[in-house]
């Protein structure tokens, strides 16, 4: 989905320079692996992460949720310090992709340890609670988003067309 992403910022914006990330070194001098860099790609100078997710059910919650897990932000809402200047959230549904520019606020939670030490945190949109209808919860997702700083910048169908 990452790839996907990618092509689609390629196709909004043809007179972008996108290259691959610089690896870059690990905190103890050694070289990144090529997977290993802190962001996903370079957008004309910008870092690029991408993340993504499935509408899953959520048993314990009772409701259909996206969840995006280790999001490398400082503290929610504040992007100082992270390995990234913009942030890309693909939403993965049974019929549809959406992909969404981050505002950095909306959805985002802390993970305790990890966050307190690396950064990391999750981003989770959720539907309502007992909502058993997948299509419902994808609305209200769509509604949360729409209605905040977020972007929407496509949405595919799940063969890949606009």
């Amino acid at each position: 989905l990452e790839r996907v992403a990618r092509n689609v910022m390629s196709e909004l914006y043809p007179d972008s320079e996108i290259n691959d990330a610089v690896p870059g070194l690990c905190s103890n001098g050694s070289r990144r692996g090529s997977f290993q860099a802190e962001c996903d790609w370079m957008q004309d100078g910008r870092r690029v992460e991408c993340k993504s997710a499935q509408l899953s059910w959520s048993a314990a919650g009772s409701n259909w949720r996206f969840v995006f897990k280790n999001v490398k932000l400082t503290s929610p809402g504040l992007k100082d310090g992270a390995s990234f200047d913009d942030l890309l959230l693909v939403l993965y549904s049974p019929s549809r992709l959406h992909i969404f520019l981050h505002d950095l606020v909306l959805g985002v939670t802390s993970e305790g340890k990890l966050t307190s030490s690396l950064g990391q945190h999750t981003i989770q949109f959720t539907g309502k609670k007992s909502t058993t209808r997948w299509q419902d919860a994808m609305d209200a997702v769509l509604t949360k988003l729409s209605s905040s700083a977020c972007r929407q910048l496509a949405e595919l169908d799940t063969k890949g067309k606009q």
